[in-house]
């Protein structure tokens, strides 16, 4: 074999070892990272699974953690991400105090009743569309915006309340209760009334009577007919139901302790947790209210900054609590009594369930800083830029539904989110700015 020959058969076997090293550190380095990640992004999963695909969690998800509470260690599953995210609308400018889907018989446009053909005069004139009630706190008044439509606003009511401080609406949006900052008696007032308009074309007032004085918390029943609320009585915190109008009213509780959140979730069920901190522990109990009986029975408790939303039939309770400086989020199935870490980092008051019970719709902090949670958050010295994210709790998989902040063009703190009833879009209140958003799904 000739010198020349013998030097192109080593120089190409060097060529070949080194490609085939290269290829296969590539594929194992891609492997372990779950995909390349320029790519896109769709979402990991809890630790549900005993086998499962590797992924890459989201940016504030540095790993899926085992679950410590629950013992186990559980790989996840994922969901492809959706082909397009739907643009998401600023309904009003705000700031706003709280607001509800409703159905409104819209007048159609003289283009839609051309669209139909025919003598106009004959024609359908109107259509059911879906719309978002919502009431400012500047002033009070209650307006009406159909989603996903560029028209203007509308005024349902003007009668003035200024400095209103939250707005939980009835059932069709016929009735509203809302808190407000009263001057005379530098305390915060709480005002349940009926929307009453004459005449549908012009703005209406607001009638009611109010509710007891000093009331702490306040949550409606899940079918919006019903209010229970706590306030102070002789040294101790009376929780109270009654309906949208303040009557029929039945005690429910009494405690010596003061500092309580009261949820209805479910047609028989109060959820009672203690004010959060992430500086001592806290406590989540519930009261039965078909057995007729005030007794509290404990459901999580001795944990930091614990917050908590349950499902509409009480089988699965989301709830957050501070982690070496981080508000993370977990399960906990009611039925098997057992905990499974997310490996989220978020909080509950920034979701909303499903009517199947399944389904989360979470509003996802993109990079939370190491702080106090969640007292750093309600204080507004800390606020979040989110995405938000489907959670499926029966399979384990998450899928991104929209990164805020690059569709609105600014930086989005989601709370008080609602699902319409047809579960097709989602409303939520910007923190920042008290803004108010609808998102198609």
């Amino acid at each position: 074999m000739s010198r020349k020959l013998f030097t192109i058969i080593v120089v190409a076997l060097v060529v070949f070892s080194l490609g085939a090293f290269g290829y296969y550190w590539y594929s194992t380095h891609k492997s372990a990272s779950g995909g390349d990640a320029a790519t896109g992004t769709t979402g990991s999963a809890f630790d549900l699974f005993p086998e499962g695909s590797s992924v890459n969690p989201p940016a504030n998800n540095p790993s899926n953690s085992q679950n410590a509470e629950n013992g186990g260690t559980q790989s996840g599953a994922v969901a492809p991400a959706p082909e397009s995210i739907k643009k998401v609308m600023k309904v009003s400018d705000g700031p706003v105090a709280g607001a509800a889907f409703i159905t409104l018989e819209r007048p159609l446009t003289e283009a839609e009743l051309a669209d139909f053909g025919g003598d106009p005069k004959t024609a359908k004139t109107t259509e059911q569309t879906l719309a978002v009630r919502y009431m400012k706190i500047q002033n009070g008044n209650i307006y009406d915006k159909y989603v996903g439509r560029t028209d203007a606003e509308m005024r349902v009511t003007n009668t003035t309340i200024p400095r209103v401080h939250d707005a939980i609406f009835g059932k069709d949006g016929a009735s509203v209760v809302f808190r407000y900052y009263n001057d005379k008696t530098a305390q915060i007032d709480t005002y349940t009334a009926s929307i009453k308009r004459d005449d549908p074309k012009a703005p209406g007032v607001v009638s009611g009577s109010f509710l007891p004085f000093g009331i702490t918390s306040i949550a409606i029943s899940p079918d919006k007919t019903k209010l229970v609320y706590l306030y102070p009585f002789s040294g101790r915190t009376i929780g109270t139901v009654s309906d949208m109008n303040g009557l029929n009213k039945k005690q429910v509780s009494d405690t010596a302790f003061d500092d309580w959140l009261v949820d209805w979730p479910s047609a028989d069920t109060l959820i009672f947790n203690t004010k959060p901190t992430g500086a001592y522990g806290g406590y989540l109990y519930s009261i039965n209210l078909k057995s007729g009986s005030s007794v509290f029975n404990r459901i999580l408790g001795n944990m930091n900054g614990l917050t908590s939303l349950s499902n509409n039939s009480g089988s699965k309770i989301l709830y957050g609590k501070s982690v070496n400086g981080q508000p993370k989020l977990y399960l906990y199935d009611s039925v098997k009594k057992t905990t499974t870490d997310t490996s989220l980092f978020g909080m509950p008051e920034k979701c909303a369930w499903s009517k199947d019970s399944i389904t989360l719709y979470c509003a996802i902090p993109n990079s939370p800083a190491p702080a106090l949670y969640p007292d750093v958050w309600y204080q507004g010295a800390m606020s979040f830029n989110d995405s938000l994210w489907k959670l499926n709790t029966q399979t384990g998989t998450y899928t991104l539904v929209s990164n805020l902040s690059e569709e609105t063009g600014g930086v989005i703190d989601a709370t008080n989110l609602a699902l319409d009833s047809t579960e097709k879009y989602i409303v939520f209140i910007n923190k920042n700015d008290q803004s108010l958003w609808t998102l198609g799904l």
